[in-house]
Formats: C-alpha cells, structure tokens, sequence
C-alpha cells in the first residue's frame, strides 16, 4: 500500500513538473507586433515591464509615421506626428503629450544600448487602436493614413477565388476564408497581415476536417484538434510550431485513444498512457522519443 502510494505521488510530481516547464516555455516566447497589418522587427526584443510592453523607441515611432528626437542631455525621448508631440524622460513615469502632462505606468529604460518606450502609451497617444492577445503573445496596432479596412475578395491568376472577407490594405486581415486552387474551402477563420492567426478549421480538398483550433502566424499553436480524412479524429490536445507539443491524446484511424498524456515535438515524450484497442491500459508511466522509458 505504501509502495503504491509513493507512486502516486511521484506520478504527479511528474505531471506537474511538466505543466510548469510547458506554461514557462509559453511564458518565454517572443511578443510580435503588428502594424496595420505589417509585422516590425526589433534589435532589441519587446520586453514586458510592470505589466506593458516597452519597444526600441526609433524603430515604433518610425512604423507609425513619427518622427523622432533623443536629447542627450536631458535623455528625452520627442516624437513628433502631425500636431501630437510625445516627450518621455528615461527612468521617469512623468510623460507629455501636447504639453499636458502624463503618468505612465512604468519608466522607458535603456537595455542593450536600446532605448525602450511604453508602446501602448505610445500607440494610443498618436490615435491608433491597440488589441494584445495574451494566448499567442501578439500586439497588433491599427490606424492612422496608413489604415484602410475593407472587405472584398483576392483571386489567383487563374481567376479562381482565392481569399474572400476582410482586408487591411489589400491584406487578409480579419475573418475571412481561403481557398485552393481548385475552389475547394482551404481554411475558414482569423486572419492577422496575410497570416491565418487565431481560431480557424482547415479542411482537406475532399471537403472533411483538417484542423478545428487555433493557429499562430501560420502554425497551429495552442490548443487543437485534427482529423483523419476518414472524419475520425487523430489528435486532440495541445500545440506549438505545427507539432504535438504538451499534453493531447492520440487516437487510432477508428477512433479508438491510443496515448494520452505528454508530447514534445510530436512524440510521445514524458508522462503518459498507452492503450490497446480494446481500452486496456497497456502501459502508464515515463515514455521517451515515442517509447515506454521504463
């Protein structure tokens, strides 16, 4: 009896140690920005200080149309759109904007020889719309001359339709559906900057399910479920870059579950349980590179 509870207890130690590496490794993932439409590259990674995010001030000034200025001296930080002026010190949360002062939640610092600012701060102080999606760890930022959402439809060469919903500057952007070439519904759902992004269901040429789940800058990343041609389903569970990676279960072309428990880079890696058809459990413990390590 002992034995076993001992067992027990470093099964779920197991567990647990491998829900906390997965929550830290999504933790670790680099934040994206997305500008009208247009993803920005940094020198200097954004970085989330006091709860906001904080990007290289030349670099997110120049995406949105500003101009910039640093005073040495003073070490100020002034863009200039239009009529708005914006004026941030380092290592103070007092800010201006038009002269009217502002406090903001955290002070720009320099990182890397990188000055950083407090983008959303900066975003809505030039009248742009700002929307941050904790799941997928993207910002994006819409407005300004540069914003124009339509609806309308993109077509290949051929004729065909390739793209109808919404676009953001003759961009899939919004909701939408793509098609291949053949007119058959490819992918329907979330689209961010030409990428399928957020909640969608891809499809196979035939017209069954693919996919129903979510999708990050082309990958199916976070939680998600695919299909056999057949219409059984084959996985169900967790994602990251296009592979099993957390937890999921694993089912054979008739439905029956296989493993259920940890992946890593779509093998069976960690804690987990491997069945027969018949539903009994051939196998629980640690599995390595797809195989019982034990």
């Amino acid at each position: 009896m002992q034995k076993r509870i001992v067992k027990y207890i470093i099964c779920l130690a197991v567990v647990l140690l491998t829900f906390m590496q997965a929550n830290a490794f999504a933790q670790e993932e680099d934040i994206e920005v997305f500008v009208n439409g247009v993803q920005q590259t940094f020198d200097v990674a954004p970085k989330i200080i006091a709860d906001r995010t904080f990007v290289p001030f030349r670099k997110i000034f120049e995406a949105l149309d500003a101009t910039v200025e640093w005073q040495a001296d003073t070490r100020t930080v002034i863009g200039t759109k239009g009529d708005t002026v914006i004026s941030l010190q380092i290592d103070s949360v007092n800010a201006t904007v038009n002269k009217v002062a502002k406090t903001i939640d955290a002070p720009p610092t320099i990182e890397n020889g990188r000055t950083l600012v407090p983008l959303r701060f900066i975003s809505e102080s030039l009248g742009l719309t700002v929307s941050w999606n904790g799941d997928t760890r993207i910002i994006t930022i819409v407005g300004g001359e540069k914003s124009a959402r339509t609806t309308g439809t993109l077509k290949y060469d051929t004729g065909v339709v390739k793209y109808e919903g919404q676009l953001l500057n003759g961009i899939p952007d919004g909701t939408g559906k793509e098609f291949y070439d053949s007119g058959k519904l490819w992918y329907e759902g979330a689209f961010l900057g030409g990428n399928w992004h957020g909640y969608g269901k891809f499809y196979y040429e035939s017209g069954e399910i693919y996919y129903d789940g979510m999708v990050k800058l082309n990958a199916l990343n976070g939680v998600g479920k695919i299909y056999y041609e057949n219409g059984a389903l084959l996985y169900d569970g967790e994602w990251a870059n296009d592979q099993y990676n957390g937890v999921g279960k694993l089912y054979s072309d008739i439905g029956k579950l296989y493993y259920e428990g940890s992946f890593v880079n779509d093998l069976m890696d960690g804690f987990g349980k491997l069945y027969d058809e018949d539903g009994t459990v051939l196998f629980t413990g640690q599995f390595k590179n797809d195989l019982p390590a034990e």
